[in-house]
């Protein structure tokens, strides 16, 4: 897959990214969605919004100054600024059809990693989220779920550590799952993905006020553009 523009005006852009995909440029030479975007669209743009290299999705920019510093304002204010609604296959069972998911959450110094930790420890965060269990399914001594989930904060790969902290980590994810420590699947998985770039987890929902007219803007990710599948996700309509 490659990106698209979902939706563009003179102030904002709404854009795709396929697992994969950098949300901005890094030490290699991989493309990146801010470079993508320059060259595909006229004018300045600005990051809002960034999406871990695999995780599929919806990505914000401001198309000038003014509404920038707008969309940065409301990316700020946790639990009522810019929504923003994921769909995840988890390999396990998180505690209840829904509920919340409280935890404080460190960015480790070297690896490009982070994890759950206690209160007051020097640099923790604290992480919440919402979640939703859509559908279950058993299969080869393993529980999947399709959770959807809802930011209340947005922390360092806050969704695959507060998951998986809870043995119900993000298919596909071998950073944090422990059943692809060792980057090989468990027997039977039943994940099937674009890439070994990309997990189970897709930015599908967007919303924000509009900079300019403070209309509320609302944006959802079709499922084939997930970049992966999967037995529960089979007739999700999104």
């Amino acid at each position: 897959m490659e990106p698209e523009i979902i939706y563009c005006d003179k102030d904002v852009a709404v854009l795709y990214k396929p697992g994969g995909f950098l949300s901005q440029e890094d030490r290699s030479t991989d493309p990146d969605m801010v470079n993508w975007a320059r060259n595909n669209l006229s004018g300045e743009v600005f990051l809002i919004n960034r999406l871990d290299r695999p995780v599929s999705g919806l990505m914000l920019f401001g198309r000038n100054k003014n509404a920038a510093a707008s969309l940065g304002s409301q990316m700020q204010k946790e639990g009522s600024g810019i929504g923003k609604r994921y769909i995840a296959c988890l390999s396990g069972l998180l505690p209840g059809k829904s509920g919340e998911l409280s935890d404080y959450i460190l960015k480790e110094k070297t690896g490009g990693t982070g994890r759950v930790c206690k209160k007051g420890e020097p640099g923790a965060k604290e992480a919440l989220l919402h979640y939703d269990i859509l559908r279950t399914a058993y299969k080869n001594g393993i529980s999947y779920s399709l959770a959807d989930i809802r930011l209340i904060t947005g922390r360092f790969h806050q969704i695959r550590i507060q998951t998986s902290s809870r043995d119900a980590g993000i298919l596909g994810d071998t950073k944090y799952n422990r059943l692809y420590m060792g980057g090989k699947a468990p027997e039977g998985d039943i994940l099937v993905r674009e890439n070994r770039n990309t997990i189970a987890l897709s930015a599908a929902g967007l919303s924000f006020s509009h900079p300019l007219t403070k209309k509320t803007m609302e944006f959802r990710l079709p499922p084939e553009k997930f970049g992966w599948t999967c037995e529960l996700l089979k007739g999700f309509k999104g």
